[in-house]
């Protein structure tokens, strides 16, 4: 097949060929043109400069154009009052100013200001026409003139007033060593530190370190006049001349050369050469007045660059490589034009007036032969490029008016299909050509259109299938005959293509997608279903493309591409890694595949480079050299050798797909502060107060594509990066204070600026906020403050006398009356003992006899003889406590033994059976240390005897670890009892003297006079601990003793009987969730029941009323309940549920036959909380029920973990919120007092203690003095943030007793200490990120608990 190819080809060349002749090149390089519509000062480019910050300078005729990529700024035009005809620029030393060589005076330009400022020269004869500019190894500016040459330097600073003329030159006729003429027209510093000096009538250099012009002998003995001097990588000295060429001078051995002149080679002489530039080590890049060339140093070939745009090739005056690869070019007449650096890359064609290539919307591609490709345009017919020379050459029967939509080579036959004149067939060897209409009148129209080729020689098959506007037909090569295919009548085939495995596809634009398998016969028909993701992408296919593997690729209009899954006979649409998941375009033209699998798609946005796997995407648009961002329908072709061809609206493209690199320079990126019509630059910007608006300017200086350049920054280094496509950004009402502003920039391919701009921004505080002002608040607050001081303390001492009187008269009747009570209590105590010891007394000497009642009564006496001297025991110990006359024996001992022998006594059986329990954590190894054991047993005696009095029928003893809150060891002895709670009221007095609780009279009142627990109070403070009571307690009381543990080693403690091991062992089952089934069906009552008994308590009842009276005596979780029922149905339960506040927040599922949308959503308003269908499946019951009760539990978890979060009851009723906002307020009415308890919470809301506890459960999930001290921890959390309070302050305002206990407590709920949680929330606020605050005036707020 190749060598038949190679036949035609040539075939194609001799015969169909006329005018042998050769034209221009039409793959032109691409170009981007800059003139004074984008903003160029003026068309006529004289120089060109890149500063070091990366912005790109223009000379004009008219002023001075800076670019940043974006826009241009104008310096110096006639709108300006010193207008500028620029022939030179230079950088300053300081890299913010711009020295500016124009026809009228030497400027510098302070770009940061836009300041002009002249230097003057007249005194040296220097006066105008300045031409060159150049610095010196030494910093020295060499200046350039029609009347001489001067050199500058700096005296003492930046400015051009400051520089000093250092050396002049004129010409002198005779001097050589003087300039060969005034009229310099070009500079160089050589990098060996000699310059170099181009003139009208010759060149001259001065040596380093020399004041003596050295001449240069050309060796042509003509009167040279230099325009350019450069110097080459090797140090070689290359110089542009007006009438002769170009020379090379080697300094080394001072060899001359002369190059493109006239007086030599003319075919390839090239006058008035003004600028040369070195482009890689082998070619310079000449620009003149008659073209833009490239010469290779090596060969001494010389090649025009034909340039896109159709731009004229002559009058081009200078350019210059930038940092990133591009060139920049100054013409005369166009502006200013710019090659990209990846412009090599891809190949560019376009008509032109000497190219046969005519037509600009390229529509199709066909293989002549090896090296010749067809070119079918719809607007221009036919064309061939010669791949070889990368010229077009022209045909014979070329027919300009073809709209050609399809091309096809088969042997020495050209199919070419029409939109009006149907299929032409052009014979390359005769150059006859045949025409096949579609229509019976064989009339050139629309009826005629042909749109789509396919060649098929599979399996000894030779044809033609032609798609047209009405169906297909197949072309049979060997008869002749078109025979038309009846199952596509009527559809538009748009395109056509033959798979692997022998099936034929058929594009039906609009209509969806045909396959045929012509071994089985069958006919299949794939349409776009949105609903279906298998189904095709979209119904409009433009083009079916096989990639390398065999996979089938659709490109649609509108929706995209995507791929047939040969294996599941459905389509895939490829994954993109984009914000939305879409290709840049829907519209996807014609697709391509390279060797490593990527997709190469054409589009109305430009060439998208996708991979199939990742999903990553590259896009390419004209900026990157493409004829346009629009490409044409189905014109995309790849040839032998892996090149791709796309045909657009404005010509085509060419490029191997391997060749096209990333732009891997990072951008350089500026940014300058601007307010009030002012721009600052630098690092460091003050903003005065008072401006509460200014913006931040930024330019990323990246040429190669520079409207895909993204822009993220940031304040300071811990904030996230913000992205934004525009070049500047405003701020407003910003505090004050200092703040860093970060910022970057991204290029087209992704590579991110190796330094990030900062800038330093000062807002200064306003005038009412300076120090002075402050000084002056402080000493006005100071003197009012003095004043009020004074009138108070002058009230208050009259006040504080009056209440220290009463005081004292209060103190004395209640110490009288304590003590009053405390004899009382003593002569109660010791009445009951002293009957006990003498009316058994009594019987006894009656008797006279020795049995066994003798004995009952003898031991009565006994132990209430013991409890008269335990009494006394008591009162001389709480005496000499007290008068501190009691002095602790510290010995080293274990407490494990000292509390097993105390509770040994106390278990001995008694008229009340206790069980008592004794637990420690380090039981076996015991706890050592320096403790009066008699001390200690008389602080456990009393606790446990108090203890005794109150208990049920249970008593624990705990010994425990702990640190303290100054980070010493202690050790915590508890007590607690099932008994009644101590109120929190009374916690604080229960160790106060002769005080005791209110506990009944009669046979309730509890033995005792109030001095146990102050006994119990006065040793642990002895001992240098503290005794008190655990407020926080829910089930029972529970004292607690805190004693210091001085370590001692266990060989020093006092011998003690062997501890015996106790183990306890307790197992505690949770308890299970409460299901209440309503169901008048007994069988499905059972089975409900019998499923969900693993799982749930399950309560049952068969009608409504009956659930009602379950509802009262049980706590219920969850209702399911069934609508028909008799009595009550499900309906009207629900109503009483929901109205009834103490059981509305129960979840409520319906279980019904009826399956009605009016039922359900009857049920859904009533209240319900799901409704299930019968019959259901038990696994989907099972799971509606775990789900109400999981994303309660969820929401409840959440809220008691945040010191921010509010409880969301938006599922909830108005019920719930309206009796949980009520606590909430009882709660926060109540907030600073300590003594707050859960009875008064029961008593505020009007229910009984178990109800609130039941209530609260369900709601919350939480027990109600746990709701009560989360509520204290929230308000402590909003109390904190507004910064107006220290933790201690917060602490007892929010009803905490003390700060550790606060801080313990704030830490276990939300696992952060609270100086933390502040320093986090300041962290935040500077940041920007809000936070709720509370500063508990009513100022500020926090979230409330309750979430409406």
């Amino acid at each position: 097949m190749r060598n038949t190819d190679r036949i035609y080809g040539t075939i194609a060349a001799v015969f169909l060929l006329a005018g042998s002749f050769i034209n221009h090149v039409s793959a032109a390089i691409p170009c981007r043109s800059y003139d004074v519509r984008d903003g160029l000062s003026e068309n006529s480019v004289r120089c060109i400069m890149q500063d070091r910050k990366g912005y790109m300078w223009f000379g004009t005729k008219d002023g001075l154009s800076r670019y940043n990529g974006r826009e241009f700024k104008v310096y110096g035009n006639r709108s300006d009052a010193r207008q500028l005809n620029v022939e030179f620029l230079i950088e300053h030393t300081d890299g913010n100013k711009v020295w500016i060589a124009s026809r009228n005076s030497l400027e510098l330009l302070d770009v940061e200001t836009g300041r002009l400022t002249q230097k003057d020269l007249s005194e040296f004869g220097i006066c105008k026409s300045f031409r060159t500019l150049c610095y010196d190894s030494e910093g020295r500016l060499w200046v350039g003139s029609n009347e001489g040459l001067a050199v500058i330097g700096p005296a003492h600073g930046t400015d051009a007033a400051e520089y000093e003329v250092v050396a002049v030159y004129k010409h002198v006729d005779g001097d050589p060593r003087t300039l060969p003429s005034d009229n310099v027209g070009s500079l160089l510093c050589d990098r060996g530190g000699n310059v170099w000096i181009g003139t009208e009538n010759g060149i001259v250099r001065q040596p380093k370190g020399s004041d003596t012009l050295v001449p240069v002998d050309t060796g042509s003995g003509r009167r040279e006049h230099f325009l350019c001097i450069s110097e080459d990588e090797n140090g070689i000295i290359w110089a542009g001349t007006w009438d002769d060429g170009m020379y090379s001078i080697n300094p080394k051995d001072g060899s001359v050369h002369n190059y493109l002149s006239p007086y030599g080679e003319k075919k390839n002489a090239v006058p008035l050469i003004r600028w040369l530039h070195h482009n890689d080590r082998a070619t310079i890049i000449i620009c003149s007045n008659s073209g833009l060339f490239e010469y290779d140093r090596n060969t001494g070939k010389l090649k025009r660059m034909e340039l896109s745009e159709g731009l004229p090739n002559d009058s081009f005056y200078s350019c210059l490589k930038d940092h990133e690869g591009g060139l920049w070019i100054g013409t005369y007449f166009n502006g200013v034009l710019y090659i990209s650096p990846k412009a090599a890359e891809i190949e560019l064609y376009r008509p032109d007036p000497n190219s046969p290539l005519s037509g600009t919307a390229v529509s199709e591609f066909c293989r002549c032969g090896e090296d010749r490709l067809w070119v079918g345009t719809e607007n221009g017919g036919l064309s061939l490029l010669d791949r070889r020379t990368g010229k077009f050459v022209p045909i014979r029967w070329h027919d300009n008016n073809d709209n050609i939509h399809a091309l096809c080579q088969k042997g020495e036959d050209l199919w070419v299909a029409t939109f009006s004149s149907g299929l032409k067939r052009i014979n390359l060897r005769t150059g006859a050509v045949s025409r096949y209409y579609m229509t019976q009148g064989n009339v050139p129209d629309s009826e005629n259109a042909v749109y789509s080729l396919y060649h098929s020689e599979k399996d000894g098959r030779d044809c033609l299938f032609v798609g047209t506007k009405r169906g297909c037909s197949v072309y049979d090569y060997k008869t002749g005959k078109m025979t038309p295919v009846p199952e596509l009548e009527g559809y538009m085939i748009y395109d056509m293509l033959e798979d692997y495995t022998g099936k034929m596809w058929f594009s039906c634009h609009g209509y969806g997608l045909y396959c045929h398998d012509r071994y089985t016969g069958q006919w299949k028909r794939y349409r776009c279903a949105p609903e279906d993701k298998g189904s095709l992408c979209s119904d409009r296919i433009i083009d079916i493309y096989s990639d390398a593997k065999g996979q089938l690729w659709l490109c649609s209009e509108g929706n995209g591409v995507c791929r047939y899954d040969y294996g599941t006979d459905s389509f895939v649409v490829p994954p993109v890694a984009s914000p939305d998941g879409k290709l840049p375009s829907s519209v996807i033209f014609g697709i391509l595949d390279d060797s490593c699998g990527h997709l190469w798609m054409s589009s109305n946005a430009g060439i998208i480079r996708l991979d199939p796997k990742t999903g990553d995407y590259r896009l390419y648009t004209y900026e990157d050299g493409l004829q346009s961002n629009q490409f044409n329908f189905k014109s995309s072709f790849k040839t032998d050798d892996g090149k791709f061809w796309f045909g657009g609206v404005d010509g085509f493209n060419a490029f191997f797909p391997e060749n096209i690199k990333d732009n891997s320079v990072a951008p350089r990126v500026t940014a300058s502060v601007r307010y009030h019509g002012q721009t600052f630059f630098g690092k460091d910007v003050t903003i005065p107060s008072g401006i509460g608006n200014f913006s931040i300017d930024f330019d990323c200086l990246s040429y190669v594509s520079p409207q895909k350049t993204v822009f993220e920054y940031r304040f300071d280094k811990d904030a996230d990066w913000t992205k934004t496509g525009l070049a500047s950004v405003s701020f407003a009402d910003l505090k004050p204070g200092k703040y860093t502003f970060l910022l970057r920039a991204v290029n087209s391919d992704g590579y991110v600026s190796v330094d990030d701009c900062a800038i330093r921004l000062k807002i200064n505080e306003p005038w009412y906020r300076s120090i002075a002002a402050i000084c002056l608040y402080v000493l006005l607050l100071a003197a009012a403050t003095a004043f009020g001081v004074y009138t108070y303390l002058k009230i208050r001492g009259k006040e504080e006398a009056r209440r220290i009187e009463d005081m004292k008269l209060r103190s004395e009747k209640e110490s009288y009356n304590a003590k009053i009570q405390f004899f009382t209590q003593i002569a109660h105590e010791i009445k009951t003992p002293v009957t006990l010891i003498k009316a058994p007394l009594e019987i006894v000497m009656e008797h006279r006899t020795w049995d066994s009642e003798t004995e009952e009564n003898l031991g009565i006496i006994e132990a209430n003889t013991t409890r008269l001297a335990e009494l006394t025991n008591q009162l001389l110990d709480f005496k000499k406590i007290s008068n501190e006359g009691y002095l602790l024996h510290l010995t080293a001992v274990n407490l494990i033994p000292v509390i097993e022998d105390v509770l040994r006594r106390f278990r001995t059986p008694s008229g009340k059976a206790v069980d008592i329990r004794f637990s420690s954590a380090d039981k076996g190894k015991g706890y050592f240390g320096m403790f009066d054991p008699d001390a200690v047993s008389k602080i456990l005696s009393n606790l446990v005897e108090n203890a005794v009095k109150y208990t049920k029928d249970k008593i624990e003893v705990e010994l425990h670890d702990e640190t303290g809150h100054d980070g010493q060891q202690m050790l915590m002895l508890s007590v607690s009892n099932n008994g009644p709670a101590i109120p929190k009221e009374e916690a604080r007095k229960i160790f106060d003297t002769f005080y005791q609780v209110n506990n009944g009279s009669g046979k309730d009142r509890k033995p005792g006079f109030g001095i146990g627990l102050s006994l119990v109070s006065l040793l642990a403070d002895k001992s240098g601990g503290r005794a008190y009571v655990d407020t926080d307690c829910t089930d029972g009381c529970r004292f607690c003793v805190e004693l210091p543990w001085v370590k001692a080693d266990s060989t020093e403690a006092l011998p003690q009987e062997e501890e015996a091991e106790v183990k306890s062992t307790v197992s505690e089952q949770e308890s299970k969730i409460t299901l209440l089934v309503v169901e008048d069906n007994t069988d499905i009552l059972s089975f409900i029941s019998g499923q969900l008994k693993s799982s749930f308590r399950v309560l049952k009842a068969t009608d409504g009323k009956k659930a009602i009276a379950k509802l009262e005596k049980h706590n219920v979780d969850i209702i399911v309940s069934d609508i028909a029922m008799p009595n009550m149905d499900g309906f009207e339960l629900l109503k009483e549920v929901r109205e009834n506040p103490m059981t509305s927040h129960i979840p409520f599922v319906l279980l019904s036959a009826e399956s009605s949308v009016e039922s359900k959503i009857r049920g859904l308003d009533s209240g319900a909380d799901a409704y299930i269908e019968k019959p259901f499946s038990i696994s989907h019951f099972k799971a509606v029920i775990d789900s109400i009760i999981n994303n309660r539990k969820v929401l409840m978890e959440k809220f008691a973990s945040s010191p921010e979060e509010s409880l969301n009851f938006s599922k909830y009723g108005t019920l719930d919120i309206e009796w949980l906002s009520k606590a909430d307020a009882i709660i926060g009415a109540n907030l600073s007092s300590i003594d707050f308890s859960v009875q008064q919470l029961a008593d505020g809301m009007f229910v009984s203690r178990s109800n609130l506890q039941r209530k609260m459960k369900s709601l919350t999930g939480m027990a109600p003095n746990e709701y009560i001290k989360l509520f204290r921890l929230k308000k402590a959390a909003g109390l904190l943030i507004s910064d107006n309070y220290r933790i201690n302050e917060v602490c007892y305002m929010c009803g905490f007793n003390t700060p550790s206990y606060f801080t313990s407590c704030f830490f276990k709920q939300f696992g952060i200490l609270p100086k933390e949680f502040v320093a986090l929330h300041k962290a935040q606020s500077e940041e920007g990120q809000s936070c709720p605050t509370a500063d508990g005036r009513g100022s500020e707020t926090t979230p409330p608990l309750v979430q409406k």
